[in-house]
C-alpha cells in the first residue's frame, strides 16, 4: 500500500505518514480538521464509486499519532462510533461505517460529508449572523441534544467547534469522542479521561475538572454556555475559563430581553451542581416565543 506524507497537504501536528488508501476502500483526499484525539479527512469511497455512485465522498475520522500511543485507543474510537450509531436525527451528523486498517493497526470510521463550517468559525468570521438565524440554530441545537439524551447518549464536549453549519444554514451536532452512555454501560470502550484531559476549558461544567463524570446536567451547563453566546454574541464568562469558576465564581449578565429565558440560562450556568437547574426543557421552552419576534428580544 502506497504512503503519502499528509502534513505536506496541510500542516497539523500528529498527522504524519497516513496511508493513501485505508482498508482498500477509502482514498484520502485532504485533511478537514484535527482535534485532540483524531484527524478527519475528506475521502472517496472507491467501492461506491465503482458501483456508479455519483457522490462517493465521505468524512473519515481516524486517530492522530499521539492518540495511537494510548492502549485501548481503537476501542475509544469504536465507542465514539457506537454512540453515533444510536442517533438518527436531522441535526446530528450521521455515522456510516467502522473498519480497521490492518496494515497500520488503527481504526477509523466514516460519516456523511457536510459542506460548511463550524459555528465557531461562523461567529468569528464576517458580520454577526442575524437574530433570526441564531435563534434557528439555538432551537436546532436544543432539539439535537434532547434527542441524544433520550437515546441515552451524553455528548460531554458541547462547544461551537463541535457544531457544523451546513450550506443551507442548518446546524448539526458532531464529535462524540469523549461522550458516554448515561447508564455507563459503555465502560469497555472508554479510556481514562483524566489521561486525555479532553474537556473544554471554555464550555465544560466546572465539576468535570475535578473528576465528575459527564452527565445530562453537565451537558446542560455546556448547552447554556453555547446558547448564551448564540443569543448575545458574547461568552457568559468573558475571557475566563469555566475551570477557574470554582476559585473565582462569576455571575453572567442577562443575555437577552426575555426574562424567562434569562432566568433559565443563568440557573443553568450556576457554578455548583447543587445550585444548578440545567433542564433542557426549561432552556428550550422560551425559544419559540423569541423566534416569533427575534429582533424584539435579541441584540442585533
Amino acid at each position: 500500500m502506497s504512503q503519502v506524507l499528509l502534513t505536506s497537504v496541510a500542516t497539523h501536528p500528529g498527522t504524519d505518514h497516513a496511508p493513501t488508501v485505508l482498508a482498500q476502500r477509502y482514498l484520502l483526499h485532504r485533511i478537514l480538521g484535527v482535534g485532540g484525539m483524531g484527524v478527519v479527512y475528506k475521502a472517496r469511497d472507491l467501492l461506491l464509486e465503482s458501483l456508479g455512485e455519483p457522490h462517493p465522498w465521505v468524512a473519515l475520522k481516524t486517530l492522530n499519532r499521539d492518540m495511537r500511543e494510548h492502549q485501548g485507543a481503537n476501542a475509544l474510537l469504536l465507542g465514539e462510533y457506537r454512540l453515533g450509531m444510536r442517533l438518527r436525527h436531522g441535526n446530528v451528523v450521521r455515522n456510516l461505517h467502522f473498519d480497521m486498517c490492518t496494515q497500520h493497526h488503527h481504526g477509523f470510521f466514516t460519516q456523511e460529508l457536510i459542506a460548511g463550517e463550524t459555528l465557531e468559525e461562523r461567529l468569528l468570521q464576517g458580520p454577526p449572523p442575524p437574530p433570526v438565524l441564531r435563534l434557528k440554530w439555538a432551537r436546532q441545537l436544543v432539539s439535537a441534544l434532547q434527542y441524544s439524551h433520550q437515546q441515552g447518549v451524553i455528548h460531554a464536549d458541547l462547544k461551537p467547534a463541535n457544531l457544523l453549519i451546513d450550506q443551507h444554514d442548518d446546524l448539526l451536532l458532531f464529535d462524540f469522542g469523549i461522550g458516554r452512555l448515561s447508564d455507563d454501560s459503555d465502560t469497555a470502550f472508554r479510556l481514562n479521561r483524566e489521561q486525555l484531559d479532553a474537556h473544554s476549558e471554555r464550555y465544560a461544567a466546572p465539576e468535570l475538572f475535578n473528576g465528575a463524570l459527564p452527565s445530562a446536567q453537565t451537558d446542560g451547563f455546556s448547552l447554556a454556555c453555547v446558547l448564551y453566546q448564540l443569543l448575545s454574541l458574547k461568552h457568559p464568562f468573558g475571557p475566563h475559563t469555566t475551570r477557574s469558576l470554582a476559585e473565582q465564581p462569576l455571575q453572567p449578565v442577562p443575555p437577552t430581553r426575555h426574562r424567562h429565558l434569562n432566568r433559565a440560562l443563568l440557573n443553568a450556568l450556576q457554578v455548583l451542581p447543587e445550585d444548578r437547574d440545567s433542564s433542557l426543557f426549561r432552556l428550550a421552552e422560551p425559544l419559540p416565543a423569541l423566534a416569533a419576534a427575534p429582533d424584539k428580544w435579541l441584540c442585533a
